[in-house]
């Protein structure tokens, strides 16, 4: 076969392709569909710390471990599980001295239990530039399933003294299913826009030739402050809203000859 022959075949070949390309965007229906699920959170969890600083590690470690001991009793007291409070996180810090008169914890009563702490200034400075504190966190964190007993625990809670809240952290247990939802409803709203358009141009709308998936679990964990509570825990009942979970899709219909 000549060059000049090859040529004009493969033209010829690329102006069908071409037309068969422009035909098929010319009897298709392309649209986006979009919905949204309306879910109830029902995940709520809590981090909070207790922090004390002292000279006596022992001492301030019992004073820890007892304000510990205290706020688990008071999550089992709600009917919290084991599984959903953790304690185990400890941090130990030493502060090294550099005020010459500045007030320290330095011990806690030997009374049962020993809530109580003691301090004392120590104005040597030989002394001082020997002596050195420490700080000895930790932080317990503590999941609820239900708004209510997160009100209830931290009523209880506040009163223990607790140096640091966090933000509640709020969100949904089974988000994958909300989405589901929401892909089935943008999918059928897909559906009914190219049913409308089709109807417009006086058309039939034949099968669904693509389908793309755009929003992935459009979805994020929200956090709410507890200052409020905080300023005023008798009287404010924490609300929490129903959180939208989105979907979008691109589909691509076929007209009917």
């Amino acid at each position: 076969m000549n060059l000049p022959r090859l040529i004009t075949i493969l033209f010829t070949m690329l102006l069908v392709n071409s037309a068969l390309a422009t035909s098929n965007n010319e009897n298709i229906i392309e649209v986006t569909g979009q919905a949204k699920v309306y879910a109830q959170p029902d995940n709520f969890s809590l981090n909070l710390a207790l922090v004390q600083t002292g000279r006596n590690l022992t001492k301030i470690r019992q004073l820890v471990d007892y304000k510990s001991n205290k706020i688990i009793k008071i999550a089992h007291s709600l009917g919290l599980d084991k599984d959903r409070i953790n304690s185990a996180r400890v941090v130990l810090r030493v502060i090294k001295n550099h005020n010459n008169n500045r007030a320290h914890v330095i011990g806690v009563e030997h009374s049962s239990p020993p809530n109580k702490a003691y301090v004392a200034v120590d104005s040597s400075k030989a002394e001082q530039s020997k002596m050195q504190n420490f700080e000895l966190s930790r932080s317990i964190s503590v999941q609820f399933n239900s708004i209510d007993d997160y009100d209830k625990f931290l009523a209880k809670v506040i009163s223990v003294g607790v140096e640091r809240i966090s933000p509640l952290s709020i969100s949904i247990s089974n988000p994958s299913e909300y989405y589901q939802q929401a892909l089935d409803k943008a999918i059928a709203n897909a559906k009914q826009k190219a049913l409308q358009i089709a109807k417009q141009l006086d058309v039939s709308l034949g099968k669904t030739i693509y389908l793309k998936e755009l929003g992935n679990n459009h979805y994020a964990m929200r956090s709410m402050a507890a200052e409020s509570f905080m300023q005023s825990p008798n009287t404010h009942q924490s609300q929490v809203a129903k959180q939208a979970i989105t979907a979008s899709v691109l589909v691509k219909f076929a007209i009917q000859p």
